[in-house]
């Protein structure tokens, strides 16, 4: 998923508005927001919910924009302002980010975008907090050259992120395993 510029926030409440399925089946998002969150958390996550997640490793040089300010109607949103819409919309239908939630201990800042010197978290992973124990990992896999000018360039300045979710499956038997 990648919002189009100037509906970025009409894009995120219509990802809101598909949070009617029931609890048990799985909700995943999966996309390139252009959004910076930083280290910001779920804001509907209780402290004893956050106390039973993984620490997310955020980039703590690129918040997002503070709640307090609005939205502003522009055809190209900040990246700090997408971030503060894409939280909004984490809230309304109860997902967590996983990418920076299974990164090795002491690894690098798991950045999803990257171009010569610059990087940053952009692209995100989402499940509903309900299905957050079916998740195994979520791990970028950063490009072993940073440099846009290499040769051979890079065919992109994305990292790709890779999930593995246990799905549960119905034997013949009839019962469910995970």
């Amino acid at each position: 998923m990648s919002p189009s510029e100037g509906m970025v926030e009409e894009f995120f409440q219509t990802l809101a508005k598909q949070n009617n399925l029931p609890p048990n089946e799985s909700r995943i998002y999966a996309g390139d927001n252009n959004s910076h969150v930083g280290k910001e958390i779920e804001a509907h996550l209780s402290s004893q919910e956050i106390s039973k997640l993984p620490e997310r490793v955020g980039d703590d040089k690129h918040p997002p924009e503070p709640p307090q300010i609005p939205f502003l109607d522009s055809d190209r949103p900040s990246s700090k302002q997408r971030g503060r819409v894409f939280l909004k919309m984490l809230e309304k239908t109860h997902h967590i980010m996983l990418n920076g939630r299974f990164e090795p201990k002491n690894s690098l800042t798991p950045y999803t975008w990257q171009e010569n010197e610059k990087a940053s978290i952009i692209d995100y992973h989402t499940i509903s907090k309900e299905l957050f124990h079916l998740v195994k990992s979520c791990t970028v896999i950063p490009r072993s050259s940073r440099k846009s000018q290499s040769t051979p360039k890079p065919p992109t300045d994305h990292n790709s992120i890779f999930l593995h979710v246990a799905m549960p499956t119905v034997h013949n038997s009839g019962k469910t395993k995970v």
